[in-house]
């Protein structure tokens, strides 16, 4: 940790608050107080007595000291340095810093009024800020890696990966579907097996939301429809597999009886000659 690298940070933290935005996003530290100050080890008034442009190896050494020595004064301040920094080491490779960010928000000319005011909208600002502010930090100086996380901007980046698996969703249908109708050679019986898988899923939402009360619904859960795709399209070859078999067999067929009767008690061969394969198959997938 040297006099240099330290100046270099620290000026790289005071970019950051000059980004587009930035004072429509972070936190004031008090009513009084709007800077927004971050939480940083590099913080002068925090560390060393002299202006950070002027701190020398010896000031940073001697902090680094009474780091070591003071169990007190290592836990407050660990928090910023990597997992190999103890009081019998006091090299780091990494220097954190963090920047409080709150809502309600007032940007593009617009105030919000609370936190639930427009709340995505509030969100969708805040990680596009995050965004540009990322691209420009890591890029900043060719001498550190600079790396940014922010948990609304992460879930939003996990958002568009899954909204663009989602995008295959119409092609992994419409792939099942046409095996299905060649299986079954019936696009009718398909087109039926296929209501049935999509029904699934709004189905499954209502109960979690209005009979469990589970409100938490993101784009991640909707990948459970390929696994349903799969799971349910067997199930309808294993039920339909079963159906012709049953046409089959003469002990099922009795002298006498109508079309009728005679549909009946293959279907009803068939839902329990099947029942347990389909509960099994999907317990276990």
């Amino acid at each position: 940790m040297t006099a240099e690298n330290i100046k270099k940070m620290y000026e790289i933290e005071k970019k950051f608050f000059t980004f587009k935005d930035y004072g429509d996003f972070c936190k004031a530290t008090s009513n009084t107080n709007l800077n927004c100050d971050p939480n940083s080890w590099l913080s002068f008034a925090k560390n060393f007595e002299s202006s950070i442009s002027t701190v020398t190896q010896t000031q940073i050494d001697s902090k680094l000291s009474s780091i070591s020595s003071n169990i007190a004064e290592y836990y407050q301040n660990n928090f910023f340095f990597d997992k190999s920094f103890s009081q019998t080491n006091t090299k780091t490779k990494t220097i954190r810093a963090m920047f409080l960010f709150a809502n309600p928000i007032d940007h593009n000319g617009k105030r919000y009024k609370t936190f639930n005011d427009h709340e995505l909208d509030q969100e969708l600002a805040f990680v596009e800020f995050s965004k540009e502010s990322r691209s420009k930090l890591i890029n900043m100086d060719a001498n550190f890696t600079i790396k940014f996380y922010s948990k609304i901007w992460y879930e939003g980046v996990i958002d568009e990966l899954v909204a663009k698996d989602i995008q295959w969703l119409g092609a992994s249908f419409t792939t099942v579907f046409l095996y299905v109708s060649f299986h079954l050679q019936s696009m009718f019986l398909a087109s039926i097996s296929m209501l049935g898988i999509g029904l699934s899923l709004p189905v499954t939402i209502f109960m979690n939301k209005y009979i469990f009360q589970i409100t938490m619904f993101n784009f991640l859960n909707y990948i459970a429809i390929f696994v349903i795709l799969g799971i349910a399209a067997d199930d309808v070859f294993v039920f339909t597999d079963c159906w012709k078999q049953s046409a089959t067999f003469k002990e099922l067929k009795v002298h006498g009886e109508t079309k009728h009767q005679w549909l009946l008690k293959r279907m009803n061969y068939t839902w329990r000659r099947t029942s347990k394969a389909i509960l099994t198959t999907s317990l276990t997938t």
